[in-house]
């Protein structure tokens, strides 16, 4: 049963109103927070839906298509460049680690898998 305290309403009369409890209110705090949230994520929801939509609407779908060539094929010379120069600074960086260790010999691999051929079963 809830337990009540005496109050004033606007007419001046004694009226019982219930108490909030501590529990009550950091329920009430958390309640709030909880459907705010619920709130935005339905919001975004909408809003991505409806946005997607509205991207890939029939008179788009030529100029998704241009600009999707324009991205990946037109672009693929600059991405082999630097695919290159990238590939040439790792493989600078592996020798340097290599000479550190003195594990530079290319032909040490060459000579390991002739020398120990493999024995048949």
């Amino acid at each position: 049963m809830a337990d009540y305290s005496p109050s004033q309403n606007t007419k001046g009369a004694a009226v019982l109103t219930p108490r909030k409890g501590q529990l009550k209110s950091f329920f009430d705090f958390f309640g709030g927070k909880t459907l705010r949230l619920n709130n935005d994520l339905g919001a975004m929801a909408i809003f991505f839906f409806r946005s997607f939509f509205m991207i890939f609407r029939i008179k788009q779908i030529p100029e998704i298509i241009a600009q999707v060539y324009f991205i990946g094929a037109k672009s693929t010379q600059i991405v082999l460049l630097v695919g290159f120069f990238t590939g040439m600074v790792l493989g600078l960086q592996l020798y340097f680690v290599l000479v550190k260790f003195g594990s530079v010999g290319v032909q040490l691999l060459k000579i390991s898998t002739v020398n120990y051929p493999m024995k048949s079963l």
